[in-house]
């Protein structure tokens, strides 16, 4: 493609600088025709262009954050700051430290971003007319000024108005201060929590709390909790407020009512005798299914209740068979499954499901220490690794019968890793694992001799990262064993608070083991141990 084409391609939207050849990258009519397009193309630029100040004026005006590709000059060149901190306030980040100095500047980015205060220089975060600018757009920015003007009412006045929980930042004071309390619950009804005991007693801030978000009945003094016009109005805000709410209110039915029909599971917190209503009953399960498991047991068998709740009759009738099979305990269990083994023909698989596995994932590169001044050009380089712990959940599966007793002995271990190292205790052989997306909850980095690091600057990754180890310290929420009839047989357990496991043989529900010696018992059955 030739530069003509190029340009006739950037027109017509179909061009991408990233894909783009080396001789694009470094030509200026191309990329200036690029930026201009899409500004998102000046990461792509040539060094030399991210130099260039028409360049990267024109991608800033698009994206300001796109200043974090712009060459250092440019950073601190104030017409490009200006820019890309009016478009952009949290831009501020990438700006010179000498322009996060500068009045005009920081302004300019408070007014479009409350955000980008953070970068802001320590000086200037005394600045009251910056502060006033910068808290009136983000209030939590409170928290990030200068102590002395926490304790300006102007300030916290016009930060608690534009988010009343930026009334934890405040001094002191304020928690005593009624105006400034009534602003913050106008705003944000939970910031009722920070004021002071005098105020959490004072009916106009209450009922302005309550309004604004129904749980503020929490913080309320506690004649207030009995107080059916102010407890009303929470629960119509929010009707599980009715938790807070006085034990002589929880069985007051038109309370309930009111709280039922904002949120059906309000219905968990009423008097027990409301739970047994079919009125109130039939308006929770209306607006929330899931309320009829608080439902009084005689209501969780009313036909009328449960068709309000499941809203079909396919789901009806299987909840009332469930119910039914509930009722069934082990002895059950086993004749059924002694009957689905005359039938199922040969074993095929065995699967466990774990709600709850701890990842140990480990990636390799380079960590950065820079120098006190945080000068990029004063750089320690320490070749290392970091090791992620992540929270994961998936299925272990064996073959079978081949893996018959491999299975079972995972069963009955509970705690186990899985680790390539045969050293390790307590790992268990598989044939196969299926573990979904993990969620970090922590990591520890260590250099090449594996000792710690305690602090460092950046790590630059490989983007390779290897599992270590995977380790299980709770029981299988689900266990199934496959047959080769496509028949299966399930123990499921949904509520891993209690030790009940429910047994399915196929989809349909043959009873309630209620603890996990009798499923590993029934499980040796199926297994033919």
């Amino acid at each position: 493609m030739d530069k003509k084409e190029a340009l006739k391609q950037i027109k017509a939207g179909d061009f991408y600088l990233g894909s783009a050849d080396d001789k694009f990258k470094s030509d200026k009519e191309v990329v200036l025709a690029a930026v201009k397009k899409s500004g998102s193309d000046l990461e792509y630029a040539d060094k030399k262009l991210r130099a260039d100040k028409k360049i990267v004026l024109a991608a800033v005006k698009q994206d300001g954050m796109l200043l974090q590709y712009a060459d250092k000059k440019l950073k601190a060149d104030k017409k490009i700051v200006l820019a890309a901190v009016k478009q952009n306030g949290h831009a501020l980040g990438y700006t010179d430290k000498k322009l996060q100095a500068d009045k005009k500047v920081v302004l300019t980015a408070v007014k479009k971003e409350g955000y980008g205060f953070e970068y802001a220089d320590k000086k200037l975060k005394a600045d009251k007319k910056i502060v006033l600018a910068t808290v009136k757009q983000y209030g939590q920015s409170l928290g990030d000024v200068d102590v002395k003007l926490k304790a300006d009412k102007k300030i916290v006045l016009a930060a608690v108005k534009q988010n009343g929980e930026a009334l934890q930042h405040a001094n002191e004071k304020f928690r005593a201060d009624k105006e400034v309390i009534l602003t913050a619950v106008k705003s944000y009804g939970d910031a009722l929590r920070f004021a002071n005991k005098k105020l959490k007693a004072d009916k106009k801030i209450v009922l302005t709390a309550v309004k604004q978000n129904g749980r503020a009945l929490l913080d309320v003094n506690k004649k207030f909790r009995a107080d059916k016009k102010i407890v009303l109005i929470a629960v119509k805000q929010d009707g599980q407020a009715l938790q807070f709410a006085n034990k002589k209110l929880k069985a007051d039915k038109k309370i309930v009512l009111t709280a039922v029909k904002q949120n059906g599971r309000a219905l968990q917190f009423a008097n027990k005798k409301l739970k047994a209503d079919k009125k109130i009953v039939l308006t929770a399960v209306k607006q929330s299914d899931s309320a009829l498991q608080f439902a009084n047991e005689k209501l969780k068998e009313d036909k009328e209740v449960v068709r309000a709740a499941l809203k079909d009759e396919e789901l009806v009738d299987k909840y009332f068979q469930e119910k039914l099979a509930k009722t069934r305990g082990k002895e059950e269990v086993l004749n059924q499954i002694n009957k689905c083994l005359q039938t199922s023909g040969d074993l095929n698989e065995g699967r466990a499901g774990y709600a709850s596995v701890i990842e140990h994932e480990r990636e390799t590169g380079t960590f950065a220490i820079f120098g006190d001044d945080e000068d990029e050009e004063e750089v320690t380089e320490i070749e290392g690794y970091i090791i992620s712990e992540n929270k994961t959940g998936g299925e272990v599966i064996w073959n079978l019968p081949d893996s018959t007793d491999n299975f079972l002995a995972t069963l009955e271990q509970i705690e186990w890793v899985t680790a390539d190292d045969e050293d390790v205790k307590d790992t268990i052989t598989y044939d196969d694992i299926n573990f979904s997306d993990s969620r970090g909850i922590g990591s520890t980095a260590y250099d090449t001799n594996n000792k710690e690091i305690t602090e460092y600057d950046e790590f630059q990754g490989g983007g390779d990262t290897e599992v270590i180890y995977l380790n299980s310290t709770y029981k299988p929420t689900e266990i199934t064993v496959n047959f080769k009839s496509k028949e299966s047989v399930i123990f499921d357990n949904v509520n891993s608070e209690n030790e009940n496991y429910t047994a399915k043989i196929t989809g349909e529900t043959i009873g309630v083991l209620k603890n996990y010696s009798d499923v590993l018992m029934v499980v040796r059955t199926l297994l033919g141990k």
